[in-house]
């Protein structure tokens, strides 16, 4: 188990493939292995802690290793493998780019579906047919809350608060989103459909419109530099180089305030958003 976190965590395990451990195999660093495997006991198998401990490492925080690896030689861990965000990652990072607060929105919990259908040897039918008008008008209250969250027939709700799974032709499983058919059968491997997803899928138009946090954001900006600016910060979480902001001025001034639009466009396409760096 501390070797598949470990995996998760930084790309690739101590030990691979990490579904075929035998009594010979040995971890790339035996010392790692045992100390990872004790704080996993010793956090009595805490796992939200226990990523915490990996996450705050400094072999996580370092820069991710771009280069292809040697199958030859073991990986010392200069840093984790520069990785594609998971499905779910994708879908949260657009999320935080169009809904105010998205981690508002949760699943509502079955207490009232249980108190609406819950039956006793005593329930009249009486009793019975208004316990079914009730759970009609529950369903009602929760369709309309939720089609208040529709974008162009997709749920604008983080990834853990959708249904699972979803359709085959949802953003999240174009993304390689699993179908839970079998055991861990997500992938983040690159599709066409995903390249027409960004460039021309509602997800992506979504936050283009007025409205949205980044639409928002960039519109009270003065300047198009601060513009510029902002649009880089939101997107890619850094400023832009001069060559950079050439550019995206060259194609504000043109296109105008569609140019906003090409510019956030662009950036939602390139390596640099989709790759954990």
């Amino acid at each position: 188990m501390a070797n598949r976190l470990w995996q998760k965590t930084m790309g690739i395990g101590l030990i691979e493939p990490a579904d075929d451990m035998k009594d010979e195999t040995k971890a790339t660093n035996p010392e790692l292995m045992e100390f990872l495997a004790k704080e996993l006991v010793r956090l009595k198998f805490d796992l939200k802690e226990f990523q915490r401990i990996i996450y705050y490492s400094k072999t996580y925080q370092r820069a991710a290793t771009y280069g292809e690896l040697d199958p030859e030689k073991p990986y010392l861990f200069p840093g984790p493998l520069l990785r594609r965000m998971t499905a779910e990652q994708v879908w949260d990072s657009l999320l935080t780019l169009t809904m105010p607060t998205p981690e508002l929105v949760v699943r509502p919990d079955d207490d009232e579906y249980v108190a609406t259908v819950a039956l006793t040897e005593k329930t009249t039918a009486e009793e019975l047919l208004k316990k079914v008008d009730r759970l009609a008008e529950v369903r009602k209250e929760e369709n309309k809350d939720k089609n208040k969250r529709l974008y162009k027939g997709q749920e604008l709700v983080r990834a853990s608060e959708l249904p699972q799974p979803l359709p085959e032709g949802h953003f999240l499983r174009q993304f390689g989103q699993s179908d839970r058919q079998s055991i861990a059968d997500s992938h983040t491997d690159g599709t066409v459909p995903q390249l027409l997803t960004m460039f021309n899928g509602p997800v992506t138009h979504m936050m283009l419109e007025q409205g949205s946090v980044i639409y928002n954001e960039v519109t009270t900006a003065p300047t198009v530099e601060g513009q510029i600016n902002k649009i880089f910060v939101l997107v890619l979480n850094r400023h832009p180089t001069a060559a950079e902001k050439a550019v995206a001025q060259k194609e504000i001034k043109a296109a105008g305030p569609a140019g906003i639009g090409n510019v956030i466009w662009a950036l939602l396409n390139t390596r640099e958003f989709l790759f954990v760096q």
